[in-house]
C-alpha cells in the first residue's frame, strides 16, 4: 500500500451576519449570511494505510464513526465515484463541537479535498461542491474558505475578492457547552420568530470601505436573541468582550462560541488575558 501521507488544516468560521428567512418545502429555511474563515484549525492527515475508511479521533463525542461527518464525506466520494481504495483519516480537533464555528462541516470539505489529492481525482470544481452540498449547507463554503456571502440554505455563495478582505484580530469565547443548530431552528420554528435583520448591503459597504469599527457595528445574528433567553452566558459573554476593548461582538452561527473584533493584537492579548475564567477564550485572525 502507498504510504503517501498528506496532512492538511480545516479552518473555523465565524458568522458576520445570519439572517433566517422563510421555510421552504424541503425543511430547510432561506438564509442570508457572511462567512468568514479564522485562524483557528482542526488537523487532519490522510494516507491510504487502510483497505476501508479508516477514521481515528481524538474527541470522544465523535467515537461514533459513522455519524462523524469526515466519515460521512469520505463515504460519499468513494461511493460516487466508485474507488476500490481505502483511507486512514486521523483528525485532530481543536475546534469545539456544537460551537457555531463549523467544525465538522470544515472537516467534511477537507476531507473531499484530501481524499481528492490522495487518490488522483482531479475532480471539477463543479463536483466538488455538489458532493459538499449531500453533506451539510455549510461544507460547499470551506472547500475555499475566505470571505463569502451565502444564501439559500447557505450553500449559494458569492466570494469576495481578496483584496477586500480585512485581516481582523479576534478573541472567540466557546462556553463549555455545546448547541443543536436542529434545537435552534425547532425553536425558531414554534415560537414564530421572525427575522429583525437589515439585509446584507450595510454589512458589505463596510467591508468595502475596509472600516474596522463600521464592520463591528454592522454585526448581526437573527438566533442570537433566541438562543440567549436559553443560555444567559452568552450575553455575559459578550458583555465581558465588549468591557475589554471589542469593536463589537456577535454569537457565531447557533452558537454557543461569541467572537469579538478588536481594534489591534494589543488589545486582543490583553482581553484574552483577562478572559480566561469566562471558558476557552482564544486570540484568532480573519484569513
Amino acid at each position: 500500500m502507498s504510504q503517501n501521507i498528506l496532512k492538511m488544516k480545516a479552518p473555523a468560521k465565524i458568522n458576520y451576519v445570519l439572517e433566517i428567512g422563510e421555510k421552504r418545502k424541503d425543511g430547510f429555511h432561506e438564509i442570508n449570511t457572511v462567512f468568514q474563515t479564522i485562524s483557528l484549525y482542526d488537523e487532519l492527515t490522510f494516507s491510504e494505510a487502510a483497505r476501508d475508511i479508516e477514521v481515528q479521533t481524538d474527541s470522544t463525542s465523535l467515537k461514533e464513526t459513522e455519524k462523524n461527518l469526515v466519515f460521512r464525506a469520505a463515504n460519499l466520494l468513494r461511493r460516487v465515484k466508485n474507488i476500490n481504495k481505502g483511507a486512514k483519516i486521523i483528525l485532530k480537533k481543536n475546534i469545539p463541537i456544537g460551537s457555531g464555528l463549523g467544525g465538522g462541516s470544515s472537516d467534511a470539505a477537507c476531507t473531499l479535498r484530501g481524499l481528492n489529492k490522495i487518490w488522483n481525482l482531479n475532480l471539477p470544481e463543479a463536483d466538488m461542491i455538489n458532493y459538499a452540498a449531500q453533506l451539510g449547507a455549510d461544507v460547499p463554503f470551506f472547500l475555499k474558505g475566505g470571505l463569502a456571502t451565502g444564501k439559500g440554505k447557505g450553500e449559494k455563495l458569492s466570494n469576495v475578492g481578496a483584496g477586500m478582505k480585512p485581516r481582523l484580530p479576534l478573541v472567540v469565547i466557546c462556553p463549555p457547552f455545546g448547541i443543536s443548530t436542529a434545537e435552534v431552528y425547532r425553536i425558531w420554528d414554534e415560537e414564530n420568530y421572525s427575522s429583525r435583520g437589515r439585509g446584507l448591503d450595510e454589512f458589505m459597504r463596510a467591508i468595502y470601505k475596509k472600516d474596522m469599527r463600521c464592520i463591528a457595528e454592522a454585526l448581526f445574528n437573527d438566533f442570537e436573541d433566541l438562543v440567549i433567553k436559553k443560555h444567559p452566558v452568552i450575553a455575559e459573554v459578550k458583555q465581558a468582550l465588549m468591557k475589554t476593548g471589542a469593536l463589537g461582538a456577535l454569537m457565531s452561527g447557533s452558537g454557543s462560541a461569541v467572537y469579538g473584533i478588536f481594534p489591534d493584537e494589543k488589545t486582543a492579548d490583553n482581553a484574552v488575558e483577562l478572559l480566561g475564567s469566562q471558558g476557552n477564550a482564544l486570540k484568532a485572525f480573519t484569513v
